[in-house]
């Protein structure tokens, strides 16, 4: 299953996401989806750090 997410970016947001997204030969989708795996690895490894 999946859903479609729509954004809604000022122009200068945008601009620096397609910079960083040029940069390492991404679309900006695919780098805001990588982005948001990272956040969330992260966040799961600081709650599993605070309950240890």
């Amino acid at each position: 299953m999946s859903q479609l997410l729509t954004l809604k970016l000022s122009d200068d947001v945008y601009a620096t996401l397609q910079q960083q997204a040029d940069a390492v030969g991404l679309s900006v989708a695919e780098l805001i989806s990588i982005k948001r795996t990272i956040a969330l690895i992260i966040l799961q490894n600081k709650a599993s750090m605070t309950y240890s």
